[in-house]
């Protein structure tokens, strides 16, 4: 499991395990978990009647179209979760200092679907 450096190197595994132990703590799994998420994928077969599971290494491009579609999955539940706050609040009291500003959730919102 190796993804891309910016100069163009290889990321070694002890590096990567590095780079995702915060992402891997703020989530709540384990850490070789989402290492395996990102960097593999299972591939089911059949043949006959058995089913056989494969592990298959994913490429350097792969690799980041996974850890871009989770990246994405987390701003779009973030965004939900900020905006039912925000509704919430505004419904039920008027307490201007409770309300997260609707400017945030417009700026949020401008960064995540760029």
């Amino acid at each position: 499991r190796s993804w891309r450096a910016p100069d163009g190197g290889k990321i070694s595994n002890f590096l990567l395990e590095k780079i995702l132990a915060f992402p891997a703590f703020l989530l709540g799994i384990p850490q070789d978990g989402l290492c395996s998420k990102l960097t593999s994928r299972t591939m089911d077969s059949k043949w006959g009647g058995k089913t056989e599971s494969i592990s298959v290494t994913l490429n350097t491009e792969q690799a980041s179209f996974s850890r871009d579609a989770l990246s994405k999955a987390l701003y779009t539940r973030l965004f939900d979760f900020l905006v039912d706050v925000s509704t919430h609040t505004h419904t039920h009291t008027h307490n201007t200092h409770t309300l997260i500003p609707h400017s945030l959730l417009i700026v949020f919102y401008g960064t995540v679907y760029q």
